[in-house]
């Protein structure tokens, strides 16, 4: 994109919000309160009984330029000096006291001159305030690092140490507490809440498993019970009578086979339970084998044996409840005390806060007592520097200042220019990246494809030909509807000579062309928008086919006529196209005028609701008479988008030629107007208000001129 095109296109957005800007930084350079910097110079020259400093003083003012500004911000003296010259009213009211200050502070400068010596100045919208206030603050911070009473000094170094000590060490002491606090009640601690929290909830749990398990056992154990006594009440134990009674080993080793058995139905092989079962299983079978084999043996029944397994597990199950409900125990101890320690939380925070906060309290008084400890010592300090090292001394005190140090007026506004001609050419990309109408015939023609008969440029209308061929003496001197001096933009009659006219004769050519055969041919030109340029266009075009035809215009626009004002002549009463189409029959003559000639029928007074006697049948006929008389019919027509009056008098016409102006006609305004044309009526657009000087073509036009001018 060409800056340079765009900045001469776009002028009216790029000169206004600059020179807005350009005003506005002005007006603030010129009515800125002036402000007044005094100075006072403070040389630093070597102290101390002996009357010669070990070090040099431009180190010493490097050094120490820090503790000069601690004397005056941080000490008594800047207080001193706001309320002996009632500085606080000098800043905005309202405001918070610590900005207050800082803005004070601010307005004050050190500035380090030469090797020994260095600046104090103070700035003020008053010339004298500034040269009062520097001299005083330079006679104070002189009279502050002179020296002062030892005794009072020591005294006051004492009693801050010693409190510094004593804050110390309650610090300590705190500490310790509140470290052997957490100790104490490590597993009560508020950080400790959530895990105690989850662990009551776990053996809570744990607690209701072991209940479960019992209540299961139990159940278990009072059906094997009922079960063997079933089998008691049966007589299934008896012994028959031939059979012989085992021993006393034989019954207990089938008592621990049942046992045994039950056992390794509910643990591994690797219990211990089940291992000393084996082993008392295998001893008994070894006592058994010993015995003298009875005559008779007893085999004992299904019964019996069934009596022998429950009795093992009655006893089984009593060995697994007593071991549940000593787990079970030792879970409700357990629980207790992690309740107690989710009980006990909140009273240990409470105690750990007011711990905490008391130590708090400590600190800040602590450190508040040490910064005063600090200060101390630098006044001590500066006490030596004054005796041992260093002496400052007022050399040259503030004069009033005679010229203000700001607002610099010719930075402000170089930089007011520089500012608003970046925003003026912002404005004016902006205002270009947004602009959504056409430039050039090639920006048309790639974006529409269109077909465009002529390219009208851009017409001065303060220009006066220089070879008039025809008279002027009714051409108007009104405006136009696009903006222009209607005697300027006549160009078929006022200098037809001119690009501009002979664009308007190859529109008339190629309108020619286009209804070669045509009996009187219509041809309607219109615009999307007003302000487009289509009644000059239509003025042009009809003067242009009127050199070799009979041609009629018709101001079609009765909502708001120009063509009687560019031509010049007044409508008389009665004799506007509103009047002929109430009587379409009634003779032409007294309803149209000749310009150059050129027959025209002018739109006359304003009409309010010309769409009655458009959409009547009056019209028709009208045309139908009006065809019959001349060569061409141009017709002048309101624009298509904002009435429907457009629309209608297309249907009476031939051919539509749709006015577009560069620069003006957005896209989509376009693309809504062809939306509502018939597409086969329209012959083509002409492209009105190019600016040729900035085209590709400029050359071509320039030539066209230049050859013009020398011919004349």
């Amino acid at each position: 994109m060409d800056l340079w095109a765009v900045a001469r296109r776009r002028k009216f957005y790029a000169i206004v919000p600059a020179l807005l800007v350009v005003l506005a930084v002005a007006a603030y350079a010129y009515t800125a309160p002036a402000k007044f910097r005094a100075k006072t110079l403070i040389a630093v020259e070597p102290g101390g009984d002996s009357g010669k400093s070990e070090l040099d003083p431009s180190a010493q003012v490097q050094s120490h330029l820090r503790t000069v500004r601690e004397v005056i911000f941080e000490g008594p003296l800047f207080q001193s000096v706001i309320q002996q010259f009632h500085l606080m009213d000098t800043v905005p009211a309202g405001g918070d006291p610590a900005r207050s200050l800082d803005t004070l502070k601010s307005r004050v400068s050190i500035e380090i001159d030469g090797v020994d010596a260095f600046h104090i100045g103070y700035e003020s919208s008053d010339r004298h305030q500034a040269a009062d206030v520097t001299n005083r603050i330079a006679e104070l911070f002189v009279t502050q690092t002179s020296t002062r009473q030892e005794q009072q000094s020591t005294r006051e170094t004492a009693v801050t140490d010693t409190e510094v000590e004593r804050l110390r060490a309650k610090l300590s002491d705190l500490d310790s507490r509140i470290e052997n606090y957490k100790q104490s009640a490590v597993e009560e601690l508020p950080e400790r809440a959530d895990a105690n929290l989850k662990e009551v909830a776990t053996l809570r749990q744990q607690y209701q498993d072991k209940t479960t398990a019992i209540n299961n056992d139990q159940a278990k154990q009072q059906g094997d019970i009922q079960e063997m006594k079933d089998i008691e009440q049966k007589g299934m134990l008896n012994p028959p009578a031939d059979a012989v009674v085992k021993s006393t080993n034989q019954i207990q080793l089938d008592a621990a086979q049942a046992k045994l058995d039950a056992l390794r139905t509910r643990y591994t092989s690797n219990n211990r339970e089940v291992l000393l079962q084996e082993e008392q299983v295998q001893n008994l079978e070894k006592l058994v084998a010993a015995e003298p084999h009875p005559v008779a043996a007893h085999v004992a029944s299904p019964a019996e044996l069934r009596y022998t397994q429950l009795k093992a597990e009655v006893a089984a199950i009593d060995k697994h409840l007593l071991d549940l409900r000593q787990d079970r125990s030792s879970l409700s101890s357990q629980l207790v005390d992690s309740q107690r320690h989710v009980n006990a939380t909140p009273r240990h925070e409470q105690a750990l806060a007011q711990l905490t906060r008391e130590y708090e309290i400590t600190k800040t008084e602590y450190q508040t007592q040490l910064q005063k400890q600090l200060d101390v010592r630098r006044d001590e300090q500066l006490r030596k520097v004054a005796n041992n090292g260093l002496v400052f001394r007022i050399v040259e005190p503030a004069q009033v200042p005679l010229d203000p140090v700001s607002p610099k007026r010719i930075r402000i506004l170089a930089m007011g220019l520089v500012a608003g001609i970046a925003f003026g050419l912002g404005t004016a990309f902006l205002a270009e990246h947004i602009d959504s109408s056409f430039k050039d015939v090639d920006e048309f023609q790639n974006d529409t494809g269109l077909t465009v008969l002529s390219i009208i440029p851009r017409l001065n209308p303060n220009a006066f030909p220089q070879r008039p061929r025809r008279s002027k003496k009714l051409l108007s001197s009104g405006d136009s509807d696009a903006g222009a001096h209607p005697v300027g933009t006549i160009v078929t009659v006022v200098d037809p000579q001119s690009v501009a006219s002979e664009q308007f004769q190859i529109l008339a050519m190629r309108m020619r062309n286009s209804v070669n055969g045509t009996k009187c041919p219509t041809i309607l030109v219109t615009s999307s928008a007003g302000g487009e340029g289509k009644t000059v266009t239509s003025i042009n075009l009809a003067l242009a086919l009127s050199e070799q035809s009979h041609v009629l215009l018709i101001d079609a626009d009765m909502r708001r006529p120009k063509v009687h004002e560019y031509l010049g002549f007044d409508v008389r009463e009665g004799r506007s196209l509103g009047d002929l189409l109430f009587m379409p029959e009634d003779g032409l003559a007294k309803y149209t005028r000749t310009v150059q000639g050129l027959t025209v029928i002018a739109g006359g007074d304003h009409v309010k609701s010309p769409l009655p006697l458009l959409t009547s049948s009056r019209l028709k006929v009208l045309m139908s008479r009006l065809r019959e008389k001349f060569d061409f019919i141009v017709i002048d027509s309101p624009p298509i988008i904002p009435v429907a009056d457009g629309i209608i008098l297309s249907r009476f016409a031939d051919h539509v030629a749709l006015v577009v102006r560069a620069g003006h006609t957005p896209r989509a305004v376009l693309r809504r107007a062809l939306d509502s044309l018939d597409t086969s009526q329209l012959a083509g657009v002409v492209l009105n208000d190019v600016d040729t000087k900035r085209s590709r073509y400029a050359y071509a036009y320039k030539y066209y001129q230049a050859s013009d001018r020398h011919e004349s």
